[in-house]
């Protein structure tokens, strides 16, 4: 029998959009348009990104989802810290789990600070915790949008949110998340780093003891969408908590975070897709869900990722071929 060798060609399901390239994670939650003094309580369902970080005995810090088995907080959090919790979806700490049905709870199987994290300047405070499982999006659960593009001016960035369940003005923690909104000092604050660090406040109001780890959000407008991005993590500040703070700039630690997903993430190195298979019928049979059949030539295909089909070139036509 002859062998025949046809060209391959990749054929998108959806118009690729220029800007979803530009995230870390194509699936973040588009939202359109160390306490937190004088803050406020987040939007119910507008902050499904948000992760606590635990110990066997206490909450720790904030964090985010920024990927189905990664997330992204402070370095000062997990340095010292051997066997680590995460939970996704909660809103309101003193909610039980009989009703907060939505939480989930993640035991952190790799804890990678950044390895030029200084303890005492708090110099790259940023960290990655890897999760036992991947985490399944939904309504409560999803990841933040991270933009790794270079064509947003990050000085342009002026305006700011923060979130956190840490200490208030009434000294105690919160246990409903709480957001405040911070501006950008041109003047930097302590002995920050102008590159890596984000100096930022309120004439009222500041992030504050056990924000650490947590999220500093902007809007960010490109190519005619606007969403929400994380720029920064809550670092550190002034002990009374009520001026200037300082945060982690993702922007100097983009190359970083992506490289130790891609290194950590070993089950993504195996297969394209994770949600590759068959799947085997009552019958015993296997039918296969990967299979496509293109139009209008009825050619068949296979599904490789959510959005591309693999198939030969001459089954696609010549307007297809060029797009």
């Amino acid at each position: 029998m002859k062998s025949f060798v046809f060209p391959l060609a990749l054929f998108f399901l959806a118009f690729r959009q220029d800007g979803i390239a530009q995230l870390l994670d194509a699936n973040c939650y588009f939202q359109l348009s160390p306490r937190i003094f004088h803050g406020t309580n987040a939007r119910l369902g507008t902050t499904p990104w948000i992760a606590v970080i635990s110990n066997t005995t206490q909450d720790l810090c904030g964090g985010t989802l920024i990927h189905s088995r990664f997330i992204l907080t402070a370095a000062h959090c997990i340095k010292e810290n051997n066997q680590l919790f995460v939970r996704l979806g909660l809103y309101d700490k003193s909610c039980p789990s009989w009703r907060c049905t939505e939480v989930e709870k993640y035991s952190v199987i790799n804890s990678i600070p950044h390895h030029q994290y200084n303890a005492l300047s708090m110099k790259n405070d940023i960290g990655i915790l890897k999760l036992d499982r991947q985490v399944v999006y939904n309504a409560q659960i999803r990841p933040i949008c991270i933009f790794f593009g270079i064509e947003i001016d990050q000085w342009s960035i002026v305006h700011f949110s923060a979130y956190g369940w840490g200490k208030t003005e009434n000294e105690g923690t919160s246990s409903i998340l709480k957001t405040i909104n911070l501006s950008r000092r041109s003047q930097p604050c302590f002995w920050s780093d102008r590159e890596t660090q984000i100096c930022a406040g309120a004439d009222k109001g500041d992030t504050c003891t056990g924000d650490s780890g947590g999220p500093l959000v902007a809007n960010i407008t490109y190519r005619g969408n606007n969403f929400r991005s994380q720029v920064g993590i809550v670092s550190f500040g002034s002990t009374d908590c009520n001026s200037n703070g300082i945060y982690t700039n993702i922007s100097s630690y983009k190359q970083w975070i992506k490289d130790t997903i891609s290194e950590k993430d070993r089950d993504q190195e195996r297969f394209l897709d994770e949600d590759c298979g068959n799947t085997p019928q009552k019958q015993g049979s296997i039918r296969q869900p990967w299979k496509v059949n293109i139009l209008p030539s009825y050619a068949n295909g296979a599904l490789i990722t959510k959005r591309i089909v693999l198939t030969v070139a001459s089954h696609l036509d010549t307007d297809v071929q060029k797009m």
